[in-house]
Formats: C-alpha cells, structure tokens, sequence
C-alpha cells in the first residue's frame, strides 16, 4: 500500500502515528499518575483516621478524669469540662466513623455507660453515700477500659489497612514502571520501524532513479529504470523513461542517417567510376 501513497501522503501517515503513539503513551502515563494520587489521597485519609483515632484517645482521657473529678468533688467546672472533653471526642468519633461505624457505634455506647454511673455516682457522693459512689466508679472503670480497647483496636485496623494500601501502591507502582518501560520500548521500536519503513519507501526508489540517471548520462541507455509508481518518485521515473526513449530514438535515426549517408556516398562512388572519361 505504501508505494501507492504520495511521499506527502506517507509523512503525513507517519506523524499521524507518531502522533497517536505519543497520545497513547500521555494518556496511560496521565492514567498512572491519577492512580498513585489516588493511592495517596487513600493513604492521607488513613492517616489522618489514625490521628483522630489518637486524638480521640486523648479526649477520652480528658473525659473520664474530669467525669472522675465532677463525680467525687461535684465541681461544676469540672462537669464543663467533661462536656467540652466530650465534645471534642464525639467530633474525633465522627471522623473515626467513616471507616469504622461499628467501633464508632461501640465507643457511643460505652461513653454513654461511663456518663451515666459518673452521674449516678456523683448523686451517691452528694447524698454522703461513698462506699456507693466508690463503687459506682469501680463500675466505670470497666468501660473505660473498654473504650480504651476499642480504640486501640480501630488503631490498629487502620494501622493495618494503611499498611496493606501502602504495599498494594508500591507492588502497584512497581507495575506501573515496568508497563511503561516495556510499553516505552516498544513505542519506540514501533515509532522507529515506522520511520525507517517510510524512509527506505522514498529513499530506495530515489536511489535507483539516481543510479539510472548516472547510467543514461554515461551513455548506457539498456540500465534499469524502477517501475512507474503513482506517487512523485513515479513521476521522475515516467520522465527518465521518456528521456532514455528519446535517446534510444535519436540514437536510431542518427544510425539510420549514417546507413543513408553511407549508401548514397557508395551510389556516388559507383557513378563516378561508371561515368566515361
């Protein structure tokens, strides 16, 4: 198909695929990075659970200390800020409860317990009853423990689940590099066997026009011509054929003017011998 092509036509072909290859290769290229950045975005988002997961931690502290504090001195600054520290914690909650609602669920209902026996004991130790509010907050002690758990165990999960999104990224960049390293080379192969198809297509043609018309000019008018194609390397073939064949012809006609030269020169010859002196 190709030496029916113009030579326009064909470099026109060849930067239309040289073109398509480079897209291609732009657009995988761009497909990975828009991957890994979503990765990392997965990854930024387990790591900042795992920061509210801590700062949850510490809220908690601050919480039960002070629900432990309002429930034995019945300070009403303490109770504020018990209210604050659980604020802030049912805000960390909040955040933690995207990739955990159920530990999330079980941490509300444990908080909740742990409000409810300091409230009860605050209400013992007002009513000078402290063997009861003792153990009202021996009760408590309970569910922060489990509180504490449970947030070593969402901690922990995350921990996990960044960990494996970490290495899953990583076996998944180490693809990513090795496809676009192979799918390079053979963009390139293919971009160069392009290029030098195309090339020998124009250049090979040329060569043997040059090397008939070096031929011709020395006079050897039987050297092969290349056949006509339609493209404009076959335009220069028809018109060194035509110029080989006017050649050829006047080449004949001078032979035949000498063959008429001779015989009449000979005829000539013969009359003058004939003729009487």
């Amino acid at each position: 198909m190709i030496p029916h092509l113009s030579i326009r036509a064909r470099l026109i072909f060849l930067s239309i695929l040289l073109l398509a290859i480079l897209t291609t290769s732009l657009v995988l290229l761009s497909r990975e990075l828009a991957r890994d950045s979503e990765a990392l975005a997965e990854e930024a988002g387990y790591v900042f659970i795992v920061k509210n997961a801590n700062a949850a931690n510490k809220h908690f502290g601050d919480l039960r200390y002070w629900l432990t504090d309002f429930a034995e001195t019945l300070l009403s600054g303490s109770q504020q800020n018990a209210a604050a520290a659980k604020e802030r914690l049912d805000s960390d909650l909040k955040e933690i409860a995207e990739v955990d609602p159920v530990g999330v669920a079980a941490i509300g209902r444990e908080v909740d317990k742990l409000n409810e026996l300091a409230q009860k004991a605050a209400d013992a130790f007002s009513s000078d009853d402290a063997a009861a509010g003792r153990a009202l907050l021996a009760q408590a002690k309970q569910h922060i423990l489990s509180v504490d758990e449970e947030i070593e165990k969402i901690v922990e999960r995350v921990e996990q689940q960044a960990v494996a999104r970490r290495d899953a990224s990583v076996r998944q960049a180490k693809l990513a590099v090795n496809a676009s390293t192979a799918g390079g080379l053979f963009a390139l192969i293919l971009a160069l066997s392009l290029t030098a198809l195309i090339v020998h297509s124009i250049v090979a043609p040329l060569r043997q026009v040059e090397q008939g018309m070096t031929a011709i000019t020395r006079g050897d008018l039987d050297a092969p011509i290349p056949l006509e194609t339609r493209d404009e390397i076959g335009a220069m073939v028809a018109a060194l054929r035509m110029l080989r064949d006017s050649l050829i012809e006047r080449d004949r006609l001078e032979r035949e003017i000498r063959a008429a030269r001779d015989t009449a020169e000979s005829a000539l010859q013969d009359l003058r011998r004939r003729r009487p002196i």
